[in-house]
């Protein structure tokens, strides 16, 4: 959509909602008695069908009406094909596919090739398939077709794309917690499905780091074959031309030898049962109530996309008409059919309402699935039902293009070819006897799955109250292997390291260390992200153990972050919001971390003295300190003077967990301690801070003021 035509559309929908306003009417009811034109049919093409004798499928549509070229191949290979102890494989080997290239067109030449051609080659890989989607203008196609065939058969795996691949997994692992509404849909996907169930898993950092090249080149022989795939050709090129063009790319290309593994199995019946995922600090609960569902070649699918359209499938279905509409019970309402191509999906009622209303909200859902399932549905609601489908067919598959890859869709999965104009019938011929027969079959309160993300202790009333018991769910997010390997603790050891840390303690401060109550730190120095690198100013207050307030200058404005106690809040130019959890805990253990408090005497530690080591030129003792809180925490100390040289340990870094270096130079004397003069810290061996220290204050009086929690402070989004 152009800026021209988005604007029409708004100008539009502005209109309406004056009229409605300036009318008195209802908004909801304004919107049923929309009176829409009848839409266009569902054009099927006649594609060419073509089977090389390597037993790839190829779908070949002309259009000439732009020169250009669209390709799409779908594999049989996905997340479910993957071992339990290297969960990410599949979507790993996808990613490297395209960014590693092949050996013929390395990932980056690979960039700019497409980018010279104007051309766009991408793969990716979800549960059950995988998709390379290629498009380019009719001119470049036989070198697009090339180098897509390369990708495909040979590609690369690189190790450096496949380190930049395993940093975005644990990007996503790092942050699937954050989001109420994300916990929902995976955690009742593991529900129905099953913790160990290749449907209902998902990585975790130490399945990321179990991947290896090997895995993936071994994966991509087993799976990515011609015998697996199905390619749809669609635009400006002459099929005699192209169907010998695509004998000649892909027809070479040898079937796969042997059998891949069976498709996984899918649990039976489940008895009712409510599960709770604790999410502290949210102000909303997110709830799904559902089930196992079942395939699209059943002959229920048509009525049961019609019903969980008037269920809760659009702005005038029952669950958004009276969960929502009427008793403002909630911010989000939905339900899903549970109807899946490859494997039954799960059917379940979604809501994210305010904490303090939320086993009143299932009450109503619950009232909701009873009304469809014994008064059945009117007929206004019936019609608008299968209006709503068979037009929005018409959107979907607006394109000949876009049918062409269904059909090629339903061939994949082993539908027949006619399966849309089936579909379509039989959704033209849904009663509303069909729809309440297969509420009362195929919705099963005897099996529903009840989940609820939130905070019970804020909940209106107990999830117990629902009458059965409550299993809580554990979401926490595993740590990744220790990468430490640490010899077995021994009387001398121990004694060791309990003499080297009182060492380093005497080296900066000794009995002094005890009376630091506070300090103001300024530095000057840069900060390294993303490939940038930017100047700033930082001005650090400690007041130990738990207060801690960090002001950045940046170019583009100032961010401060707060730490005190339990909570902590962040102030940037985009406002003030509460702290992430990750950041707030770097913070308190950036507190605990600090030589001016763990070094005093009233800071008992566990350590064990280590072999002596070089680091950063420096020969040091090294000291193993066993923690709780800091894991894999090893300290060098300068062996001449016992200052510390450099500290390791895991940190929470943009990707997730991460090994961090925080090394210390040119100790300096300040209110009778001593503080590093300067500070480097690096992820991964990587440097994403270096400061030069400018001002040191021991002691330095404090406004309270400065760690008070701001009465203006955002509360989070709904749901979030």
């Amino acid at each position: 959509m152009n800026q021209r035509s988005a604007g029409r559309g708004a100008l539009t929908i502005a209109l309406l909602m004056f009229a409605a306003a300036a009318a008195g009417a209802d908004t909801e009811e304004t919107i049923r008695n929309l009176l829409y034109p009848p839409l266009g049919t569902v054009v099927t093409p006649r594609p060419e069908r073509v089977a090389l004798d390597n037993g790839m499928v190829v779908y070949l549509l002309e259009d000439h009406d732009f020169p250009v070229v669209d390709v799409q191949v779908r594999m049989r290979v996905g997340a479910i094909y993957e071992p339990p102890e290297k969960v990410g494989m599949a979507a790993l080997m996808g990613e490297v596919m395209r960014t590693g290239g092949s050996e013929t067109y390395p990932g980056d030449d690979l960039d700019l090739l497409l980018e010279t051609m104007g051309a766009r080659l991408e793969v990716s890989v979800s549960e059950t398939d995988a998709t390379a989607s290629l498009s380019t203008l009719a001119e470049d196609a036989w070198t697009g077709l090339d180098v897509m065939a390369d990708v495909l058969r040979r590609p690369g795996f690189p190790e450096e794309k496949i380190d930049l691949g395993k940093v975005g997994l644990r990007t996503e692992i790092a942050g699937r917690n954050d989001e109420p509404s994300s916990i929902l849909i995976r955690e009742f996907d593991k529900v129905v499905y099953g913790d160990a169930s290749p449907y209902g898993r998902h990585t975790e950092y130490a399945t990321v780091e179990a991947i290896t090249r090997e895995d993936l080149a071994a994966m991509h022989a087993t799976f990515v074959r011609p015998d697996r795939m199905i390619m749809t050709v669609y635009g400006d090129f002459d099929a005699g031309a192209m169907r010998k063009k695509i004998a000649e790319t892909f027809g070479a290309w040898p079937a796969g030898s042997g059998d891949a593994p069976p498709d996984p199995p899918v649990p039976g019946a489940m008895a009712p049962s409510v599960h709770y995922a604790k999410k502290e600090g949210t102000t909303n609960s997110s709830i799904a109530i559902g089930h196992l569902g079942f395939l699209a070649r059943d002959p229920d699918y048509a009525t049961m996309e019609v019903l969980n359209r008037i269920l809760g499938g659009g702005f005038s279905s029952r669950l958004f008409s009276e969960i929502r509409s009427r008793r403002g019970l909630a911010y989000l309402v939905a339900s899903t059919p549970g109807t899946g191509f490859h494997h039954p999906g799960t059917f379940y009622a979604r809501v994210e309402t305010r904490i303090d209303s939320t086993v009143t909200t299932i009450e109503g859902v619950l009232e909701e699935l009873r009304k469809i399932r014994e008064e059945g549905v009117t007929a206004e609601e019936l019609s608008r039902a299968k209006e709503g489908i068979l037009n929005g067919l018409v959107f979907d598959l607006s394109s000949k293009g876009a049918v062409l890859n269904r059909l090629a869709l339903y061939e994949f999965y082993g539908y027949p070819s006619d399966f849309l104009q089936q579909f379509q019938e039989a959704v033209r011929t849904v009663s509303a006897e069909d729809v309440q027969g297969v509420a009362q079959s195929r919705i099963r309160p005897g099996e529903f799955q009840y989940l609820v993300v939130g905070d019970e202790a804020k909940f209106d009333r107990p999830l117990a109250s629902l009458g059965m018991p409550v299993r809580e769910l554990d979401i926490t997010i595993p740590e990744p292997a220790s990468s430490v390997e640490i010899p077995e603790a021994t009387v001398e050891t121990l004694a060791e390291g309990t003499r080297l840390l009182k060492s380093a303690s005497e080296a900066v401060g000794g009995s002094k260390l005890d009376g630091v109550a506070s300090i103001r730190l300024r530095y000057e120095g840069t900060m390294h992200q993303m490939g940038q690198s930017i100047g700033v100013t930082v001005d650090v207050r400690k007041v130990f153990p738990d207060r801690l307030r960090t002001e950045i200058s940046l170019p583009f404005g100032k961010v401060v972050q707060v730490v005190s106690g339990d909570e902590g809040w962040m102030e940037s130019p985009m406002g003030k919001q509460p702290m992430p959890p990750a950041l707030l805990k770097d913070g308190r253990d950036d507190l605990y971390r600090d030589p001016l408090y763990f070094l005093r005497s009233s800071v008992a530690h566990k350590a064990q003295g280590l072999d002596q080591a070089e680091m950063e030129g420096v020969l040091c003792n090294a000291v193993y300190i066993e923690d709780e809180r800091i894991r894999d925490w090893i300290v060098y100390l300068d062996a001449g003077t016992s200052r510390i040289v450099r500290m390791d340990y895991m940190s929470m870094g943009q990707s997730g967990p991460v090994s961090e270096a925080a090394v210390f130079k040119d100790w300096r004397e300040s209110g009778g301690v001593f503080v590093p003069g300067s500070i480097e810290v690096r992820h991964m061996g990587e440097k994403v801070y270096e400061f030069e220290v400018t001002e040191a204050e021991v002691n330095p009086a404090a406004d309270p003021a400065l760690f008070e929690k701001p009465a203006d402070l955002a509360e989070p989004p709904p749901g979030g």
